[in-house]
This record gives structure tokens, sequence and C-alpha cells, in this order.
């Protein structure tokens, strides 16, 4: 009988450590010894208490103590994306495929495998295994909005890849505040820094923890030395020395005449150099095209490509705090009954209405002194829907005008009340927005440069929020290119999709701006 009991025993002990391991496994979270780099948000997300993310302090509205699991909303568009039994069955999704290959015809594609390369290119040139070996390119962002820092940003990304993987970009602050007020967001950390990485996980180098580099930033400020290497000379430079530095001017606006040659011209061969070194590691090609076509694409197509993959990197990028915001706002479009499933349904269409302080950017305004009437983004949606013959059930609007929004969604669901009224019920179509924020704040202070200092972090938390819900969800947008805004979320979709159009009328979006493309 002993010999039984032994093997008795021997099977319990066995049974309860596998028991163990399995407990064990369920409740601690391994994510970190799986991630590659220690601040790299798409694997860990920094929280709110980690200072360089800390929201300034603020005055916010009381947020409804709603939460969706984020899985099931952002899971829900996927669905409609991925599974062919489920938008086969779909009129309106069949109507929007119709659309889609229409107009993605003599368009640059690519696939998951050239994404996948390029964005570990990226992040291993902004999270180096030695920060201090590396290369910097300290650059300081344009007195702007959010997305014009963004679009300025970008190219200096790219030319940090051009450049070799021993570069790392930078984003910094000014050194000298007074001179330097940013409109339209406040900086963060103990020093208020305004810069990029306020929003953005743009990389695990920092230049306060380097003390001979920001002691050389910090002396050339404070001298009133040049501000720095134009873009030409920089991309010019074959060299650069090992865990040196770059000051790279700031851009103000885009260059001109000469300068803009000179940048044209030193930087393309080394870009199109990249790009033949990229799109080995994938398949690319042209709708609708021979497969050869893809050796003369435009360079605007390939510049978009990288455009929308970088963006798309951003948002993914972004806080824990605005990804907590996406998803108090998409909770409210989700029925808590049912465990949270979203009531929205796929295809979902982004109309961003651009005005408030815009004016004097706006070619529409610039004609005829006052902003196009909302129901021309409704006439422009509906002679799509009319032409494929399908319909936008669900739209996300996004806008810096309070009453366009209110305007916009009386348009097209024909209701007085909230925005968001009748939603999917007798017909109408289901309409969301982030009604967590003030909505009117700008319209009601006149413009983004007002917008006060104990709000601008927060303002721009919840902008941010609007536009990771869009990557995440969007299908089709209806934009103004004349915006950094409405350029952006083309190439959130643009990333979606895999398909690079800088034209008017696209396969990702359509711009109400005529003669206007995406450059």
């Amino acid at each position: 009988m002993e010999p039984c009991c032994s093997c008795r025993n021997f099977f319990l002990a066995v049974f309860g450590v596998i028991n163990l391991t399995v407990i064990s496994t369920l409740i601690f979270d391994f994510s970190p010894i799986l991630t590659k780099y220690q601040m790299y948000t798409g694997v860990i997300e920094n929280t709110p208490d980690d200072l360089d993310w800390a929201p300034a302090t603020s005055v916010r509205r009381e947020e409804e103590n709603v939460k969706i699991d984020r899985s099931i909303w952002t899971r829900h568009s996927l669905d409609w994306w991925e599974n062919e039994r489920l938008n086969g069955t779909d009129l309106n999704w069949r109507g929007r495929h119709k659309m889609h290959d229409k107009l993605k015809t003599g368009n640059l594609w690519f696939d998951e495998n050239l994404e996948k390369y390029f964005i570990s290119k990226l992040e291993d040139h902004q999270f180096p295994a030695n920060c201090s070996k590396n290369h910097w390119i300290a650059y300081q962002p344009m007195d702007s909005g959010l997305l014009s820092c963004v679009h300025v940003f970008t190219p200096v990304l790219m030319m940090g890849l051009v450049k070799g993987n021993e570069y790392t970009v930078i984003p910094i602050g000014y050194f000298v505040p007074a001179l330097h007020e940013n409109p339209t967001y406040d900086g963060c950390g103990e020093s208020k820094d305004k810069h990029l990485g306020c929003f953005f996980n743009l990389t695990s180098c920092r230049i306060d923890e380097d003390q001979v580099r920001y002691g050389a930033l910090e002396n050339r400020s404070r001298s009133r030395q040049s501000r720095g290497d134009t873009w030409a000379q920089f991309a010019s430079e074959r060299t650069s020395a090992p865990g040196g530095l770059s000051v790279l001017r700031n851009w103000m606006w885009p260059p001109t005449g000469f300068d803009k040659g000179r940048i044209a011209a030193g930087s393309r061969k080394p870009k199109v150099q990249f790009w033949n070194e990229v799109r080995k590691h994938g398949s690319v090609g042209v709708h609708g095209m021979p497969h050869e076509s893809v050796e003369h694409i435009w360079e605007a197509q390939m510049e978009f490509a990288f455009s929308s993959m970088i963006s798309s990197w951003m948002m993914r990028q972004t806080s824990s705090r605005v990804k907590e915001i996406a998803d108090t706002i998409m909770a409210k479009y989700s029925d808590a009954s049912a465990g949270g499933i979203p009531l929205w349904k796929a295809p979902v269409l982004t109309v961003h209405v651009r005005q408030t302080d815009k004016a004097w950017e706006d070619p529409y305004f610039q004609k005829y002194k006052t902003y196009r009437n909302v129901s021309s983004y409704a006439t422009e949606m509906n002679k799509l829907e009319s032409r494929f013959g399908f319909k936008w059930q669900s739209i996300f609007l996004i806008s810096d005008s309070g009453s366009a929004i209110e305007s916009l969604a009386q348009v097209l669901n024909n209701v007085t009340e909230s925005p968001d009224a009748a939603n999917g019920q007798d017909g109408k179509r289901f309409i969301m927005y982030d009604w967590t924020d003030d909505k009117d704040m700008i319209e009601r202070i006149g413009g983004h440069n007002k917008i006060p200092e104990d709000k601008k972090y927060s303002a721009q938390e919840h902008f941010l929020a609007t536009l990771y819900i869009i990557q995440k969800i969007s299908d089709y947008a209806i934009v103004q290119y004349s915006s950094n805004v409405g350029r952006f979320i083309s190439e959130l979709i643009g990333a979606r999709h895999r398909v690079s159009c800088a034209d008017r009328v696209g396969p990702n979006a359509l711009s109400m701006d005529y003669y206007w493309r995406h450059d």
C-alpha cells in the first residue's frame, strides 16, 4: 500500500505545482519582461503619476463614472475590418468596398511586413540600446498648434532615419520660456518644457539626463548664439561624432526658394535609398497597375506612406491618460447592460470641421470672408453615398466649434437636441463626439491662442483622445487639407488602409479645400 500512497502523493504534489504556476501566471504581469524598451508605451503605458506625463492642474468637467474595456470598442471595428463573413453580409460595407476600390486605383499600397520593418527601424533610432553613444538631433517646437509641431517634427524624424542608425531625434523645450509662448499647449514636468514629449513617448533618451549635452544647449540659448543648423546644412552633413549633438534650427514656416531647393536636393537621394531598403522587407505595389509601376511612384506617395506610419505610431505612443479619456467617451456609445457592446456600426465616417481663429488659413474664408456652411460637408458625404450605393450609419464629429458640431448633427439627423439625440433610431445616423469636454470653449473665448494656461494641457489631452478614437474606428474622413488636423486624420486612416494617397479625393479622405493636396 505504501508505494501506491507514494504515487498518489507524488501526483498530488505535481498537480499542486501546476495549479500554482497557472495562478501565478494569471496574477502577475510579465509584460515588463517582454517589453523591448523600458519606456515604450506600446507595452508598458505610463501612468498619470509619472512626472513627464502628469497633466497640468486644470479645471475639468466632471466625467461620468463610466468605463468600457478598450478591447471591446476597438475590437468591434476590427471585426468589420477583418471578418469577411460579417462585412460580406452588410450592404453598406459592400458599397464602401466599391468606393474604396474605385478611389484607390493608381495609389501606392504596402503590407503589414513593410510597416513592421519601418516601425522597428524607427524604434531602433528613438529607443537605442545606449543613448550616450548615439548622435542626438535636438529640435525645438514651433510656436504653433500641436499638430503643426507634429508635422514639422515628422521630417526631422525622417532625416534621422535616412542618415543612419546612430541618430536619435530629441524634442526639447525652450530654455527662455518668456520669449516663446506656445498658443495651444502647456508644458510638462517641473520646468514646464513645451515640446512634443509632453504628449507622445518619442524616445528613451532624455536631454536633462545628459549633463554635457544639456549644458551645451543651455549655454547656446542663454548666449543668444545662432539658433542652430539650417535644415539644408544638416541634410548635407556626411558624418557626425558619436555621442555628439546637433541643434536643428526652428522651422517657423516651410522654406522657399533656394533653401527649399537645397533641402529637396540634399534629402531626395538618401530618402529614396531608404525607401528601397524598407520595401525589401515587405510587399508594395500600385493598385490597378502592373507590378513594375511601383518603380515610378510619385515622391509624394512615398512621403505619405512614411508620414502615415509615423503618425499612427505616435498615436500608439500617447499617454494612458489620453487612452482613458477615449474609453470614457466611447462608454457612452455602448450598451452597459450587454457588457459594453458598442452601439455604433461600421463603417464609420469622421467629419472634421475647421473654424474659429483659422480664418486666414482657410482658402474658403479667404475667398468668401465667411466659413463654409456645415451643410456642405453633408452634401459631399451624400454625393459619395449616392455614387456608390451605401450609407455611413455612424459618424464621429471633431471640430474646434461647438456650434458647428450642433449644426452638423442637425443637418445629418434633423434633430434639435444634443448632437447624439435619436442615435440609430428611425433611420437616424449614429453620431459620436467628445461629450466629456467643453466643446464650446475655443469658440467662446475667441481662438486656440486664448485658451487659459490652466486648461491648455487638459484641452490637448481631450483633442488627442478624439484622434486616438478616429485611428481605431474610422474608415473614411471628410476634412480640410489646409488644416494640420485634417491632414493628420487622413494619415491615420491611410495607415489603417495601408494606402498612400496625397490627392484631394482618395480612398482615405476627401478634402473640402479645392486645389489643395496633402503635402
